[in-house]
């Protein structure tokens, strides 16, 4: 009798540790990042190429452009998410200051943006800029942004 009881204590043991184990495994995988693709960009001004880099969890096939803009108050960078489907895209942008200085700011949609709505960092040689959008193919400029430094170095 004692030796059936312990075979069902092992049993209910067992069975819960397996529970336990496939809990975790599912919060685990509800609380992992999402898949972030890495891309890079040879920008080409004048005599020179500087490379931005690019994370986002935009797709991979459909990968967004980077290219640059000669604007009249500095060097620009234009940052273009185009196709895909309606979701939350985070993006990171690290552009070299040596291609974008001074006072970095943001437009989105052809609007300038408060500092509020991005992260901005600087290591001493590049700008990195972190954002997080609601993306909808269907409305114009969505997905359009372009960085901006108010020096040309």
């Amino acid at each position: 009798m004692i030796e059936v009881k312990r075979n069902i204590v092992n049993m209910i043991a067992v069975v819960l540790i397996i529970v336990v184990i496939s809990i975790t495994g599912v919060l685990l995988t509800l609380e992992s990042p999402q898949n972030i693709n890495h891309f890079t960009y040879p920008i080409s001004v004048a005599d020179k190429t500087y490379t931005v880099a690019l994370e986002t969890n935009w797709d991979k096939e459909n990968p967004p452009t980077v290219s640059p803009i000669n604007a009249s108050a500095g060097r620009a960078v234009e940052l273009y998410f185009r196709g895909g489907e309606k979701k939350s895209v985070t993006y990171n942008i690290t552009i070299p200051t040596d291609l974008i200085a001074g006072n970095v700011s943001l437009i989105w949609k052809y609007y300038l943006q408060n500092p509020d709505r991005y992260v901005l960092s600087n290591n001493g040689t590049h700008n990195s800029l972190r954002m997080t959008f609601n993306y909808d193919p269907n409305f114009s400029g969505m997905g359009y942004f372009v960085i901006m430094g108010t020096k040309i170095t």
